[in-house]
């Protein structure tokens, strides 16, 4: 069993797609451990199961605020941020061996990237420092694992966003996405949104700086997905 780890707060849409790449790329056994806030409203809820049930595969959700810690029968961890696009098997990642370092991220001025961490709470345990969600949520954040026992990721694992998307690699972009036609980000962002109980007509648009364009982006999106299903649908019924 694979455990990844989102924050959510009013960027459901982001961590849903992520969530999307994640399990659209992995075949393992997933648990997703959703931290949220308030925010968090029983439809959205009700949309992250049903999302994660589609792939069979388990999810729970834990408030921060109320000092939960996770379960003590699990290892590690993978913190990925809501601005991920996992177009890989994260079980590349999981099976990294982490020996008695805290934390592995891509590194970079001697400090990591916060948006993808795998985390080792048995080591975090037997230091003392507990695995109360709390704290180790504001570590991430202040960089307190920097300089004590941190395993450097190659940048695979937490790319900038390119031009040419490929498979093999964790893409990461920086600003909430206002999306154009022309923008290369799109049709990457788009394949993985709208197969989430996330996408409706008006958040799709809000992506999107131009209308015409959003409208656009969806049809060909659709007809991309609707021809690979035909295509698949063909092949087996040619080779039974």
């Amino acid at each position: 069993m694979i455990h990844i780890c989102y924050s959510v707060s009013d960027n459901c849409e982001l961590v849903g797609t992520s969530i999307q790449s994640l399990l659209k790329n992995t075949c393992a056994d997933i648990m997703i451990h959703l931290l949220h806030d308030s925010k968090l409203t029983a439809e959205d809820r009700i949309k992250f199961i049903d999302l994660i049930r589609q792939f069979r595969q388990q999810i729970a959700f834990y408030d921060p605020n109320q000092l939960d810690k996770f379960p003590p029968d699990i290892p590690k961890i993978i913190y990925l941020d809501s601005k991920m696009l996992v177009n890989l098997d994260i079980s590349d990642l999981w099976n990294l061996e982490l020996y008695k370092n805290l934390v592995a991220a891509v590194s970079s001025d001697k400090k990591f990237d916060v948006n993808l961490i795998l985390i080792n709470l048995n080591q975090l345990r037997l230091q003392g420092r507990g695995d109360l969600i709390p704290r180790i949520l504001n570590a991430i954040r202040r960089h307190e694992f920097s300089a004590d026992r941190f395993l450097p990721l190659p940048e695979k694992f937490n790319t900038p966003i390119a031009k040419d998307f490929e498979h093999g690699k964790i893409y990461r972009f920086i600003e909430t996405p206002k999306f154009s036609a022309e923008d290369p980000f799109n049709e990457q962002f788009t394949s993985y949104f709208i197969q989430t109980p996330f996408c409706t007509p008006e958040s799709f648009g809000n992506f999107f700086n131009n209308k015409i364009h959003a409208f656009e982006q969806l049809k060909k999106s659709t007809d991309e997905i609707l021809n690979s299903i035909q295509r698949e649908i063909k092949s087996k019924t040619e080779n039974p």
